[in-house]
């Protein structure tokens, strides 16, 4: 009977192509098999994802060395991914700054939105740049978005009800419903002193427009 030690190296060595580089407390055989299945597919699923992110921080110490490892692959950009390399930045706002850049360079309305819902809670100015970003590279969902942090103030500014009216009355007009509902709302409010007014989303809940 052949010895079980050489059969299995030689299966490591082989198949695996990984454990040299990748220890076993850094990488289970499940997480190889994740980045060899997404590697040959293309399609990067949240374990996908999460087991490259896992191997990118146990082979590299540095954090900027890391987030390096990023440039050029938006596929391991996702909403499920970001609180994971959120934890590589020393602060949130050299995060923030990483993700304004990120998001600029690659031009994907996904990854600009992911990336925006990911510092609503602690970057509010970045959030409302990235969902900008996110609506001129085509996310007709951003525009709802960037109403309300412009109705909220988040840019920094004072608040903006009629900034918000107008890209609610955008996104409203794109079909998305909770937009038609705040801008019928917010129409209300700027258009008190003129009830009889039929303003336009008045108008397109009545079913005036198409």
């Amino acid at each position: 009977m052949r010895p079980a030690l050489p059969v299995l190296l030689a299966f490591c060595a082989v198949a695996l192509t990984g454990c040299a580089t990748a220890p076993a407390p850094c990488l289970s055989f499940g997480d190889q098999h994740r980045i060899y299945r997404a590697e040959a597919s293309g399609v990067y699923d949240a374990s996908a994802r999460a087991a490259v992110l896992k191997k990118i921080g146990c082979e590299i110490p540095d954090p900027q060395a890391r987030v390096s490892r990023l440039e050029g692959r938006p596929e391991l950009v996702a909403s499920d991914s970001i609180p994971q390399i959120y934890s590589w930045f020393g602060n949130s706002q050299d995060a923030a700054a990483w993700a304004a850049g990120y998001a600029a360079r690659h031009r994907s309305a996904e990854v600009s939105r992911a990336l925006a819902q990911a510092f609503e809670r602690n970057e509010r100015p970045t959030a409302t740049a990235l969902y900008a970003m996110a609506l001129n590279q085509g996310s007709v969902e951003s525009a709802h978005d960037l109403a309300f942090a412009y109705l909220h103030g988040w840019d920094g500014q004072a608040k903006s009800p009629w900034a918000a009216y107008y890209w609610y009355h955008h996104g409203a007009m794109r079909g998305i419903p909770e937009s038609l509902k705040a801008c019928v709302a917010l129409e209300e409010t700027l258009y008190a002193a003129t009830p009889a007014y039929v303003t336009p989303c008045k108008t397109i809940a009545a079913g005036g427009l198409k």
